[in-house]
């Protein structure tokens, strides 16, 4: 995707996603940190923090 703002809505979805899961894990050892190195991983973007 190469449209303006395409990476930060990729990272915001990423960032969503993962929130999401986080909020319904049935315990704290499921959840993910969410952190920059996470979320280029998940949205593969390697720019736009």
């Amino acid at each position: 995707m190469k449209a303006a703002g395409a990476v930060e809505e990729k990272i915001y979805r990423a960032f969503r996603a993962l929130a999401n899961y986080n909020d319904n894990a049935p315990s704290n050892d499921d959840r993910w940190y969410i952190g920059t190195t996470t979320l280029s991983l998940v949205s593969g973007c390697k720019t736009g923090f």
